[in-house]
């Protein structure tokens, strides 16, 4: 938590829900509660748009320093509302305040791991967002506070996607990686979206990164292949990433235990098959959910690695993609 969150909050309030929870006999009516709800979700939304949005990585670190000052802003001023005795909308106006309140630390965790260079956080924390955000909206409906669907904010860091004909083979992202043997591919370029989803390539950045995970194992650094990275949203939610190593000769399924180490940081994880593939299951210190497996455990024929806000997302980013392949 930053010096400046920490002032904030200690002025607004000791406790994240004492002002939401209070009623007084001043206080306003639902109508008025809820509209003042709103106001303070459409400054914050009219103060989103006016930042630049992070079109790469290199743009996220300023961009979420930035917007967590505002996200900020709106949870002190929403604390700070006087709550209308028995009120229908108290339960929901708390839940809505938590989930901001929450969105303030991805935020500063994004805009920390940025300047560090670490773009695994940076991808795990904004999927957070994003997933967070939709549950956002899903309250403001629920309110009536209409201002408070807050517009996506990290959903250009990643290419359009283009939908060429399903015959049309992957084709190189930029040649082979730096360093590294293995042949960037855009596997969006081939796929046939199943109904609700739609696909983009990771950032080049990201894809750099799963290419050195697959190159710390002995066995697979030795062995010429793609390596590709896609982005997975339904109904244009972003759900998840899911990176996939297509080895040009065998690699042992054993494999997995090179890139296990890096991958899980050590979190405890469990054996679970997801679309057939064997493979683990695991959740990191930060909530985020992964994936790692194999086609098959005999002469695998790809290796996945998948990310996900939870485990629901990560079977569903993983089948979904599997069933836009076309046969």
């Amino acid at each position: 938590m930053t010096a400046s969150r920490e002032a904030m909050a200690v002025a607004a309030s000791t406790a994240m829900m004492v002002a939401l929870v209070a009623c007084s006999d001043g206080a306003p009516g639902s109508g008025q509660f809820v509209a003042s709800i709103d106001g303070i979700c459409n400054t914050l939304g009219k103060g989103l748009a006016d930042l630049d949005a992070p079109t790469s990585l290199d743009d996220v670190g300023g961009f979420a320093a930035d917007a967590s000052q505002l996200f900020l802003t709106g949870v002190t001023q929403l604390k700070k509302l006087p709550v209308p005795a028995n009120a229908p909308h108290v339960a929901d106006a708390n839940d809505l305040v938590s989930k901001l309140d929450h969105l303030v630390d991805v935020l500063d965790d994004v805009a920390t791991a940025a300047k560090k260079g670490d773009t695994a956080t940076v991808g795990s924390r904004t999927d957070e967002f994003e997933s967070v955000r939709g549950d956002i909206s899903d309250l403001a409906d629920s309110l009536d506070a209409s201002h408070c669907g807050l517009d996506p904010q990290f959903d250009q860091m990643a290419p359009p996607v283009t939908e060429p004909p399903a015959t049309q083979p992957p084709t190189t992202r930029g040649g082979t990686t730096a360093g590294s043997n293995k042949n960037t591919i855009s596997l969006t370029k081939t796929l046939k979206p199943a109904a609700g989803f739609s696909f983009a390539d990771v950032a080049d950045s990201l894809l750099t990164t799963w290419t050195s995970v697959v190159d710390s194992s002995p066995t697979a650094r030795a062995i010429t292949g793609g390596v590709t990275g896609v982005e997975v949203s339904s109904n244009g939610k972003l759900l998840g990433r899911v990176f996939i190593f297509i080895p040009d000769s065998t690699v042992p399924f054993t494999a997995l235990d090179d890139f296990g180490p890096t991958l899980t940081s050590g979190a405890k994880y469990t054996g679970e098959a997801i679309n057939g593939f064997p493979g683990v299951v695991w959740t990191n210190s930060e909530g985020v959910y992964g994936f790692l497996g194999a086609q098959s455990k005999d002469s695998p024929k790809f290796f996945v690695y998948a990310v996900a806000p939870n485990h629901d997302a990560l079977v569903a980013i993983i089948t979904g993609l599997w069933a836009s392949i076309p046969a």
